[in-house]
This record gives structure tokens, sequence and C-alpha cells, in this order.
């Protein structure tokens, strides 16, 4: 018996649409990623904000990096030492350059004098990737710069943030009572949730050490330690890690295990929490000068973690 027609048709043509998708998958597979750019080119759109002692100061855009030097280069990169960019007040002694990121996240810098010691860059490479970091002035861009978790390399060993959309440059010695502190990334005020006064009015934490006399942790204890930038209720907020703080102004291996709040509700932070690297409970000012625990992920976001409000004591643990 002959095959009908419309068979031959229908097997033919399921063929066809086999053949096509295969090498459709095939060919996306194999599709090589754009190549970068023949030169380090300055992204049109390039724009950072710049705040100086609260008060803002001319953006970096690509009209100004053009116009400047880059302080390293070779083919693949060009950086700017962020002390070149902000000008003289980021080369005071004991100057803070924090970058904010747009996921809003932070990096905090402290730019020293010492021509060897790492320094903060505003880098650019081919592919137009605009990073804050900090590098080795006598090795800017190593072999692994920026390859990190390609091939099990570490990556690299100094701290960078991509896609930064303001530096505020402050002394350390003003941070307790400047809205740097306890403001928002966008300086603080009423309206963003954090105010210069907040340090001013907030109070001393009291601290129960295990095995220990009891002490306090007071606002300016509390500015001697890194913080970073979150993003909660709406705003960028600055924030410590709670780690960090009892890594500090305890022992490197105490952790904090309880709080306490106004009503005398007590707060456990478990061990597991505490350890577990996907999350970071972190301690803030309010702009009533209350202090405030939450958790966050690695991008800076609060998690569904019950958080600890008008904190009035902490339990910790000094682990040794």
């Amino acid at each position: 018996m002959k095959t009908p027609w419309t068979l031959i048709a229908t097997l033919a043509l399921s063929l066809a649409c086999a053949c096509s998708k295969t090498s459709d998958t095939t060919d996306a597979k194999r599709s090589p990623r754009p190549p970068p750019s023949s030169s380090v080119a300055i992204p049109a759109a390039l724009h950072v904000e710049v705040e100086v002692d609260g008060v803002a100061a001319p953006v970096i855009d690509a009209a100004r990096l053009s116009a400047t030097t880059a302080d390293f280069s070779d083919d693949e990169h060009r950086a700017w030492r962020l002390t070149t960019l902000v000008g003289p007040a980021g080369s005071r002694p004991g100057v803070v350059i924090n970058a904010l990121g747009d996921k809003g996240l932070g990096l905090e810098m402290r730019p020293t004098a010492a021509p060897s010691d790492p320094a903060p860059v505003l880098s650019l490479n081919r592919r137009g990737e605009i990073v804050v970091e900090l590098v080795a002035p006598d090795d800017p861009f190593p072999d692994f710069h920026g390859k990190g978790g390609r091939l099990n390399r570490p990556g690299d060993p100094l701290p960078r943030m991509a896609n930064p959309t303001k530096l505020r440059v402050y002394l350390a010695s003003a941070a307790p009572s400047a809205s740097s502190l306890v403001g928002t990334a966008n300086g603080g005020g009423a309206g963003n949730g954090g105010g210069a006064g907040a340090a001013g009015n907030a109070m001393a934490i009291k601290v129960t050490l295990a095995g220990g006399a009891p002490t306090t942790w007071t606002p300016d204890a509390l500015a001697a330690v890194p913080r970073f930038t979150i993003h909660a209720d709406g705003a960028d907020k600055d924030v410590w890690s709670l780690r960090e703080v009892a890594h500090q102004l305890v022992g490197p291996r105490a952790r904090i295990t309880g709080a306490i709040d106004a009503d005398g509700t007590h707060a456990r932070l478990t061990a597991k929490d505490w350890a577990d690297a996907k999350k970071t409970p972190v301690l803030r000012i309010n702009r009533r000068g209350m202090y405030k625990i939450q958790w966050v992920d690695k991008n800076g976001d609060v998690t569904g973690d019950d958080d600890v409000r008008d904190v009035r004591s902490i339990e910790v643990e000094a682990g040794d």
C-alpha cells in the first residue's frame, strides 16, 4: 500500500521542526559573548554624585573623567584614585570615603598616606564596567583581576563594588554627629529616615558579657567600627554588622546571643543564625536615636527574620 501524501508531509514537517530546534539550540549554545571594545571607553551615561562633609560637590561624569588623566592604566583597564577625583578633601588625615552602589550596598574606605598601601580607585574596563575598589599601587590589575569564581580562582583579595552611584567624603572624627553615621545614604534628614541629631539622642547600649562585668557601648565606641549600607523602609541606611561590632569591641571569637527591648522582651540569637553566611545581623540608629537589630542578605536587603526594635541591652559571649 502506498503511503498517503498527507502522512509523508506530516513526517517531513516533524523532521524539519526537530532539525530546526536542534540547530537553534546548538547555535544558541555556541553563540559567543559580544567582544569587548577595542579600547577602554568611558560610558556616556556615567554619573556618580559626590558629597563632601555633607555638602554636594561636582559629580563624576564622562566629561570629568575624560579630562582627568588616569592614575593607573593598561590595555584592559583605566583607574583613577578617588583622592584625585574628590580633591584635597579626600587626602585629609582620618578621612573616610563611603561609596554607595546601585543595590543599596556600601563600601567604606580610609585612604592612607603611605604610597605602597592599597589605594581606593574608580576603575573602568573594556566592557564598560565601572567599579569602586582598592588596588595595590605596584600591581593594580593582577592576572586574576575581576575573575573571582572562574575555574575556582579565589578572585580579587581586595574589596570591590560595581556600579557606584554616590561617594560620601567625611572625617571619621565627625562621624558620630554626622548623617553618615545614622542617616540614609542620601544624607539623612527627617524625610529620609535619619538625621544629624540622631546620634546625639542615642543612649549607650547596656552589654552583659557572659562571665564578665556589665559594660556599655556608646555611639562614640560604635563609630570606630566600620559601617556599610543596606536598603530598608524604602531608603538606604548606614548600619554596623553585629559580628564586626562583637569582634572589635569584645574579641575575635565573640558572638551576640540575645537582645532585650524597652518592653523587656528577650530575643535570642542562635549560634546557627550567627554563623549563617547567607545573612548578617546588623545594628542601626533610627532618627529618634533608638537602636534596631535587623537581618540582611548578601544584597543588603532586609530578610524575613524578626527584628528587635528599641534595643536597650545586648548579651554577648566572649568565645574564648
